[in-house]
């Protein structure tokens, strides 16, 4: 589900703030055989905050909204995800404009298919990597899987 948050370490507390675009894909069978399809892949968007307590650790809350996944069956529709997952984060800095990120949590995701949905609450992981663009500005590119949805994706991270 997904995507990483956060910015580069600082030597104080701060929250902030991101936005993000990725490609989520179905990487079970569960939604196939719930659904009756062949559900591969879809463009998803994801909103989220954060607050950095120290140079390394930091909570995070998500939002993801996935678009219709494609159905290469094509016999019963689309299907919709959204999810809201929060997370504990660890981040490890490499230099002054690269970090890596860990972040594990617990995550709430519904799938939706004209009036049919389904709901429940698991485990949430990701990693990534981010780098500085501004003081208040940084990019992260990651890996976040929830349930049976894995996603890929970019996000701007906006510090206040």
């Amino acid at each position: 589900m997904a995507i990483l948050l956060a910015g580069v370490p600082v030597a104080h507390a701060e929250p902030y703030f991101m936005l993000g675009y990725g490609q989520a894909e179905n990487a079970g069978d569960r939604i196939n055989k719930q659904f009756k399809g062949d559900f591969t892949k879809a463009t998803s968007i994801t909103a989220g905050a954060g607050y950095e307590y120290d140079s390394r650790i930091s909570a995070e809350l998500e939002y993801s909204y996935t678009q219709e996944f494609d159905n290469k069956a094509n016999t019963t529709g689309s299907v919709k995800s959204q999810a809201l997952a929060a997370y504990a984060v660890y981040r490890s800095t490499f230099n002054d404009f690269m970090y890596g990120k860990l972040r594990v949590g617990l995550g709430y995701q519904q799938l939706k298919m004209n009036n049919r949905n389904e709901d429940g609450q698991d485990l949430a992981a990701g990693a990534g990597i981010g780098f500085k663009i501004l003081d208040n500005l940084n990019l992260e590119i990651g890996y976040d899987r929830l349930q049976e949805i894995r996603h890929y994706g970019a996000n701007l991270v906006f510090h206040f």
